[in-house]
């Protein structure tokens, strides 16, 4: 019996591990994304961030971008509902290289990281970082 609760565990753990990693992969080539992070979802700079980008759905779909909200056991995409992070891989331990309780990170197309921020910034910073990118000009001449 131990060992089958155990191995149930080990299945849904490592299915929850793998299906977080995808959850960004599967945005490459089609999304820009930006990653929100912080000690947790009351933070002060991740309140304050989110805020500014409240009132932005135009731009944010001009620019293929999509933004999730993360800590160090949780994500969600904005608007959406707290999905739980098991595992060592978590999107938080990967992306936060920051030594600050916030940081926001700019992931590109190719899903490469392009920029990260300490500090929550004005949507119009993102965008002039986005729009200066060679993929993006090509996306505005068309």
């Amino acid at each position: 019996m131990q060992k089958s609760v155990f191995l149930l565990f080990w299945f849904i753990s490592s299915f929850i591990m793998v299906l977080t990693a995808q959850n960004l992969k599967k945005h490459q080539w089609n999304k820009r994304v930006i990653l929100m992070m912080a000690d947790s979802f009351e933070n002060k700079n991740l309140v304050t961030q989110i805020a500014y980008f409240k009132d932005q759905k135009k731009e944010l779909s001009e620019r293929k971008i999509i933004i999730y909200h993360v800590t160090p056991n949780y994500y969600r995409k904005e608007g959406g509902k707290n999905h739980l992070e098991l595992g060592q891989a978590t999107i938080y331990q990967e992306y936060h290289r920051s030594s600050e309780d916030f940081s926001m990170v700019l992931i590109g197309l190719d899903g490469g990281v392009k920029k990260n921020f300490d500090q929550p910034q004005p949507p119009e910073v993102v965008y002039e970082l986005i729009d200066s990118m060679p993929m993006r000009r090509r996306e505005m001449e068309n």
